[in-house]
């Protein structure tokens, strides 16, 4: 290759990279958008083709399955809150029930950005489909870590009592939290005020206020 032609190859690069990330980013946005509307057993990928005004086999170049695509769009949400919460959990407030509950507020907040029945199809068919079923476990263990780095951060701090059992703490923690997003996801109703109240009462009764 030539110099000039190794240049253009780098210049180029970075913009490919970028259209083919645009691309990804339209299907997921899509299949989204069509699970909602057609549930996620209705649609098919040449339907997600369709409505992103690509070929077929554009989609099977990011995406084997719909399986693949459920999968990312709950990767790439669990990715955002991880970023968001990093200062939260690095340099928490001094209170450990309020410190908890603004991780799962964020949590909770990044979800509310879908409508909840995505994610009420996205929790089914972690019953049926063993790849999601492990990813969604493999979310589960993350944020029980996420967790248990917040409550160290906290001990270290003297928020918390020296001889606690972080991880116990951790799963307990979770535990709450997941509860209550369960219950966002299954209830309309439940508000994200609704959810901070809960989870604050629920907290304050593990922690002490």
């Amino acid at each position: 290759m030539s110099e000039v032609s190794a240049i253009t190859e780098f210049e180029l690069s970075p913009r490919r990279e970028r259209k083919r990330r645009a691309v990804r980013d339209a299907i997921l946005d899509v299949a989204a958008q069509l699970f909602v509307e057609q549930g996620y057993g209705e649609t098919r990928i040449d339907s997600i083709a369709s409505r992103t005004h690509i070929a077929v086999g554009t989609v099977y170049n990011h995406f084997t399955t719909k399986t693949d695509i459920l999968v990312e769009i709950l990767l790439v949400d669990v990715a955002e809150v991880l970023e968001k919460a990093q200062p939260l959990v690095e340099n928490p407030e001094p209170h450990t029930v309020r410190a908890v509950a603004a991780v799962a507020t964020l949590l909770v907040e990044k979800l509310s950005r879908r409508p909840r029945i995505l994610w009420r199809q996205l929790i089914g068919q972690t019953f049926i489909e063993p790849r999601l079923g492990a990813e969604y476990a493999s979310v589960r263990r993350v944020f029980v870590n996420l967790m248990h780095t917040l409550l160290q951060k906290l001990q270290e701090q003297q928020a918390l009592h020296p001889r606690c059992d972080l991880e116990l703490l951790a799963h307990v923690s979770f535990g709450i939290v997941n509860t209550l997003i369960y219950q966002y996801i299954r209830d309309d109703t439940f508000t994200l005020d609704d959810f901070r109240t809960a989870a604050m009462r629920q907290l304050e009764a593990l922690y002490g206020t």
